[in-house]
């Protein structure tokens, strides 16, 4: 058996504007040049590696630090800088970041940005790899042009990082459906509405193709329940909406409305909780105080 090829890649071109482009330009007034090196150095790291994102954590900070002969404040100040200025996507570094760093106001999460994806299986798709496996959590980008080289269908998602390996893609169980079918225009069109309205963006693009794609994947009823969902919990970027339909469609067939099943299972679940978590304490005085601290439902 052959040894698996590893995702990432041993070159990338680098524009010959790279230094012209703003937020380059704006790192670099305010770091000095020091900042092109750790962006480069980001660059080649993602490429290499996992080929279109990276963990970005402590370690890996102290690590580049220590490569580049820098202060390890000084690299995390280029690439917070960095996120803040849009060269890597901010909902990424924010979504899978450890609470106790974003409590900090710091980012530790993945480092990647819809351009590096793109270049990414676009070199891919160019030098004719027969098959290129990816993590959904961490897509920014339809797969949609690339569905002849992603894993999509045959093999499960390998990232690397959660070794989600359930024998079945989540693609696939999606085909299998009977349920998969194109949406309309008009109901793409609500779509599109509460997903402006909600404030996950515009549409326009690719945003607009990933909606399509994921409209026509998962249906128009599924879409808008995550989504309403994600806005729940302030989280107003479609690859947590994303995450949410790739658990759901783990579970459930596509004729099914999750949503109401979970909602049933939270309310059952916090009427015990209630019952058997509080405890009440006797004052002196006779009155009776809630201990909340052992209640998972208060916040």
């Amino acid at each position: 058996m052959s040894r698996p090829r590893k995702p990432g890649i041993r070159y990338f071109p680098l524009d010959t504007d790279f230094f012209e482009n703003k937020k380059v330009r704006r790192l670099t007034r305010a770091f000095g040049a020091i900042a092109a090196s750790v962006l480069v150095n980001l660059l080649c790291t993602i490429y290499k590696d996992k080929g279109y994102y990276m963990r970005w954590d402590d370690e890996t900070l102290a690590f580049l630090a220590d490569e580049l002969g820098l202060k390890v404040g000084t690299v995390r100040e280029i690439v917070v800088k960095a996120i803040q200025v849009g060269f890597f996507d901010a909902n990424m570094a924010n979504l899978f970041g450890t609470d106790e760093m974003k409590s900090k106001g710091d980012y530790n999460g993945i480092l990647t940005s819809i351009a590096i994806q793109e270049q990414y299986f676009d070199i891919c798709k160019q030098s004719k790899r027969s098959e290129v496996c990816y993590d959904a959590r961490f897509l920014l980008i339809s797969m949609k042009p690339y569905e002849k080289i992603v894993n999509s269908g045959e093999n499960s998602i390998n990232s690397g990082e959660n070794e989600v390996n359930s024998g079945v893609s989540t693609q696939r169980k999606v085909k299998e459906s009977k349920e998969y079918t194109t949406s309309t225009s008009e109901e793409l069109k609500s779509l599109f509405k509460n997903y402006i309205e909600n404030g996950f963006g515009s549409i326009f693009g690719l945003s607009k193709e990933i909606l399509i794609d994921d409209a026509n994947t998962y249906s128009i009823a599924w879409c808008n329940a995550a989504m309403e969902i994600a806005v729940s919990r302030n989280k107003r970027i479609w690859a947590y909406v994303r995450e949410i339909l790739n658990r759901w469609i783990s579970q459930y067939n596509l004729s099914e409305k999750p949503w109401e099943v979970e909602a049933v299972d939270r309310r059952t679940h916090s009427k015990q909780s209630k019952t058997d978590g509080r405890t009440v304490s006797n004052k002196g005085n006779g009155a009776s105080k809630i201990d909340w601290s052992s209640d998972p439902d208060h916040f």
